[in-house]
């Protein structure tokens, strides 16, 4: 398949995940060739156990896989990696621990056919398990759906990151993903694909959502806990990024109010949500506040916001 021919470069960012890197590219290894037009990028961001190994397995002459090496920690420097190593138009993401539906890569050649030059697309992703849940984890956890149509994104939506397809052309505009953002090894952080949205609607350019695009994405072990899940929401806050304003007017004065009235509704909450489990009940009470708690910290004065691609 020749540089020209290659229309969706898929781009699979791994640290230290190679049972569930393996599902991930044996269903890729279904789909990607010169059939759909598409080439795979395995990009190791420095994985210290067997990663590479495993994905060394699926390239080859012949391949349609490759693997490259990213040695700046950190997901947004991977995805960035990415797509300068693409050789196609478009970009597709998918995290190394989910699983690409069986037309995942076809659905994307469909929606290019009937929007040619669209600049971002992405759809749904669907829960799985390794092991079962506890019961009192929350079901609607881990899932995103924004219906059966086929629409442009509000300027309050985003795609979420391990299901979205962007322009080659675009990323090199905007200069990718911010590399302050984002997932470091095993550190937690979010927020570079949010921030790169961000700047796609700031500009009036359009983000498409396509239900057809579907993909499964983890809820591993580590994530059934209520510490973590909190911790997470305090991270995701803490990245800074408000989906409500876009113009980036709020201040940590202006803000103290809206982390009141946080405090006030989780002691509501606490009282009125009816939950058999307590776990349960802390998790709806508190999710938010600790959104708040880290948006408002990332407010604070001092806080780097430099660049870093």
């Amino acid at each position: 398949m020749t540089v020209h021919a290659i229309r969706v470069s898929v781009v699979v960012c791994t640290f230290n995940r190679p049972r569930l890197l393996v599902e991930c590219l044996s269903r890729l290894a279904g789909q990607a060739g010169p059939a759909t037009r598409s080439e795979v990028i395995i990009v190791n961001n420095n994985s210290t156990d067997d990663t590479a190994e495993v994905a060394q397995r699926f390239c080859g002459s012949g391949s349609p896989f490759r693997v490259v090496l990213e040695e700046r920690q950190g997901l947004a420097h991977a995805r960035n990696r990415g797509w300068r190593e693409a050789r196609g138009e478009y970009v597709a993401y998918i995290d190394d621990d989910a699983r690409p539906c069986p037309n995942w890569i076809a659905a994307m050649n469909d929606f290019l056919d009937a929007r040619p030059g669209a600049l971002a697309f992405g759809g749904p992703y669907r829960a799985f398990t390794l092991t079962p849940l506890p019961d009192w984890f929350p079901r609607d956890y881990g899932s995103w759906d924004l219906g059966a149509q086929t629409r442009v994104l509000a300027r309050t939506e985003y795609l979420n990151g391990t299901n979205m397809i962007f322009q080659k052309a675009l990323l090199e505009k905007l200069g990718g993903f911010e590399g302050s953002l984002g997932m470091r090894g095993s550190t937690i952080s979010y927020g570079e694909e949010t921030e790169l949205m961000i700047r796609m609607h700031r500009q009036g350019l359009e983000i498409h959502y396509c239900p057809d695009i579907v993909v499964e994405h983890a809820i591993l072990d580590y994530k059934m806990r209520l510490r973590w899940l909190l911790a997470s929401s305090y991270r995701n806050g803490r990245s800074g990024l408000y989906g409500h304003d876009l113009d980036g007017q709020v201040t940590w004065s202006s803000y103290i109010p809206r982390l009141i009235r946080g405090f006030f509704g989780a002691l509501v909450a606490l009282v009125r949500v009816r939950d058999l489990h307590a776990k349960s009940r802390a998790y709806r009470a508190l999710w938010p506040l600790m959104w708040q708690i880290g948006y408002f910290v990332s407010l604070l004065p001092g806080r780097d916001k430099g660049r870093d691609r």
